[in-house]
């Protein structure tokens, strides 16, 4: 789970200020690097880790997928 800073209005619309991932989406990662099979039952580990934080806070992901997962550090 990213870090959320807030948002911000004018006049081309509503942008929310999050925390930089310097790995884009897991989507374009995944795509581009050869992954492991230890390393994709990581990523899976710790996308269901995010998805358990955001329902333990009573919140609904609407549309996950790998486009949606943001990516930073390393894996």
């Amino acid at each position: 789970v990213i870090q959320y800073f807030g948002f911000f209005e004018n006049s081309e619309g509503i942008f929310m200020v999050m925390e930089y991932c310097e790995l884009g989406s897991l989507d374009n990662f995944v795509s581009k690097n050869d992954c492991s099979e230890s390393q994709l039952i990581e990523i899976a580990t710790q996308a269901a880790s995010g998805m358990k934080h955001l329902s333990d806070n009573k919140v609904i992901h609407r549309d996950l997928g790998l486009r949606n997962i943001l990516v930073s550090g390393t894996i």
